[in-house]
């Protein structure tokens, strides 16, 4: 799995950026890459980019962190991901210097990019709708790389039966998980209004199966078996 969080540089660019880049927390600096800059000069590359734009906005950058369940990932699989996340999320319109340290006991990437793009020079808008959209990035990339990811909100933890799935708009209602309390008209005459509890639809990238043998959340692995291909659990190797 790998969680995310994203903050502003506001100022101390360049102590930010050397803080990432550090030998110690990089395994020499062989853990370290840019884009649209040289590492050792990227906060005055970021300052001449945001000279040329005529909103530049508050912050002189932005510094996220991708940080990974310890063992899950190796510190050279970590960075190719926070290279895709990187990419994927900014264009190819932001300057940015991605780091992975490996100093602590779950590898993590350090990722600090311009606040301002190279391409047409406007700032980087950040809010709920582009956070959400490098966390749902960020999990997408896991998934692809056989991670797991974590499932958020109020619900986090649940167990139920899927009721139906919507393939289409990628989400699935599942029994006792993301109710809503809904006021209910009378329809009929002698028919009472009522306040009635039913499950919305989440989507499905935020819902894992549970092995019925080991009664854990898994991926799901497949292997043929007889001549036909089965779904195995990915923790115990459990037929599901």
């Amino acid at each position: 799995m790998a969680v995310t969080k994203t903050h502003p540089i506001k100022s101390t660019l360049k102590a930010a950026i050397d803080y990432i880049c550090n030998p110690d927390k990089t395994d020499g600096k062989l853990l370290v890459s840019s884009f649209g800059c040289t590492v050792e000069t990227a906060d005055i590359e970021f300052a001449w980019t945001r000279r040329h734009a005529i909103d530049k906005g508050t912050n002189l950058g932005r510094h996220l962190i991708q940080a990974f369940e310890p063992g899950e990932v190796t510190p050279e699989e970590a960075h190719r991901i926070g290279m895709e996340l990187a990419r994927e999320v900014l264009g190819g319109k932001y300057e940015f210097v991605l780091t992975t340290h490996i100093d602590r006991d779950h590898v993590h990437n350090h990722l600090i990019f311009n606040a301002v793009s190279f391409q047409d020079h406007k700032h980087y808008h950040s809010n709920k709708r582009s956070y959400h959209f490098i966390r749902r990035t960020s999990d997408r990339i896991c998934k692809e790389h056989g991670l797991s990811v974590i499932v958020p909100g109020r619900d986090k933890g649940k167990t139920g039966e899927v009721l139906s799935a919507d393939p289409k708009a990628g989400k699935v209602v599942v029994q006792g998980v993301s109710v809503a309390t809904k006021h209910q008209k009378a329809r009929k005459q002698g028919q009472e209004s009522a306040i009635i509890k039913v499950e919305t639809p989440i989507y499905a990238c935020k819902v894992m199966v549970v092995c019925p043998k080991c009664n854990k959340p898994t991926r799901i692995g497949h292997k043929v078996e007889g001549g036909k291909k089965v779904r195995i659990c990915k923790k115990c190797g459990a037929e599901i």
